[in-house]
């Protein structure tokens, strides 16, 4: 991991950076940690405009409805971040009906995890995804890593699902960590550029932030790319009209 720091300094360097909104994002291996990690989230982002919190839920969990509806609806959650890689639950889990449609009611995004990069286990494959989208084609979703190594497949789930937005973390950085020669022409990510959202999956990351901000631009997709999927695309879906102060 390149960037150990006290949370802080982290959100310094997010400014150093250039940036001016970020999402939370936390997930849940096992049952019980639910609460602990949501007020943390509630709490950093009361002291921190420019952060977007998403929950997490263990698939199962008691009272797991009760409590999305209060992060939704009297917290300000944007969403939640789902990790089947780490639960060793697929998305598609029954008791988590319930909870996308109420996501669904309130425009709440579900962050998925789904794909087989850069690690995989028999929960993270898209298979799951694609029962949930079709089963809620109106559920916001952002599918982080493009959906990798299955880009491909992901593409074609954007032209079937128009909630379905894709991130960049990590797929086209020059890392040990990810085989980024994906063998993706990247014309073919054209067509979706008001689809495609910039992720960096900092600070977890074992190379230096601006290789993340550089595999994008040495796509060579040209500016409107660029400012779409930088910038444009994020201030859409997250509602903010103009970047919030640091």
């Amino acid at each position: 991991i390149m960037y150990k720091a006290r949370l802080e300094a982290l959100v310094e360097k997010l400014w150093d950076f250039g940036v001016s909104a970020f999402t939370v994002l936390n997930y849940l291996h096992k049952p019980g940690a639910r609460d602990a990690l949501a007020e943390f989230t509630r709490s950093f982002a009361a002291s921190h405009p420019a952060a977007i919190p998403f929950g997490t839920l263990y698939p199962g969990e008691p009272g797991n409805m009760d409590t999305a509806r209060r992060w939704f609806d009297e917290w300000g959650f944007a969403g939640l971040k789902s990790q089947p890689l780490v639960t060793c639950r697929a998305i598609d889990d029954p008791s988590m009906y319930p909870i996308y449609e109420l996501m669904r009611e309130r425009g709440r995004i579900l962050l998925v995890h789904a794909g087989t990069a850069p690690y995989a286990n028999e929960f993270t494959h898209l298979d799951p995804l694609e029962r949930v989208l079709s089963d809620l084609p109106e559920l916001p979703v952002i599918l982080a890593h493009m959906g990798a190594y299955d880009i491909p497949r992901a593409l074609g789930l954007l032209d079937r699902f128009p909630r379905l937005m894709l991130d960049t973390a990590m797929v086209f950085t020059r890392t040990d960590v990810f085989d980024t020669t994906m063998k993706i022409d990247p014309a073919r990510l054209l067509p979706y550029r008001e689809r495609i959202l910039f992720g960096s999956d900092f600070p977890n990351i074992p190379y230096d932030y601006s290789e993340a901000v550089d595999s994008i631009l040495r796509l060579g997709l040209g500016d409107e790319f660029n400012r779409l999927v930088f910038r444009d695309n994020a201030l859409r879906v997250f509602g903010l009209e103009e970047p919030p102060a640091a």
